[in-house]
């Protein structure tokens, strides 16, 4: 029997600070983290995040919705 393990990258929190927005930072960030996670063997990404929360940031990236928890409560 063969059995694949998969080591996926999993990102809870990625924040750049509102008065660094908008410069690239967030994209550097992103590009080190990958290249970490490509060098350490993760195939895959698990992303959290909430829907007001850089909408645009992650499909800039190629990151693509993949579900969508409905009523999640915010703590």
């Amino acid at each position: 029997m063969l059995v694949l393990q998969v080591k996926p990258l999993e990102i809870d929190f990625l924040f750049v600070d509102e008065n660094q927005r908008g410069n690239g930072l967030g994209s550097k960030i992103l590009d080190r983290i990958e290249k970490e996670a490509i060098s350490k063997g993760c195939k895959y990404v698990f992303l959290n995040t909430f829907g007001f929360q850089a909408k645009d940031f992650y499909p800039k990236h190629g990151y693509e919705l993949a579900f969508q928890l409905e009523n999640y409560p915010i703590l």
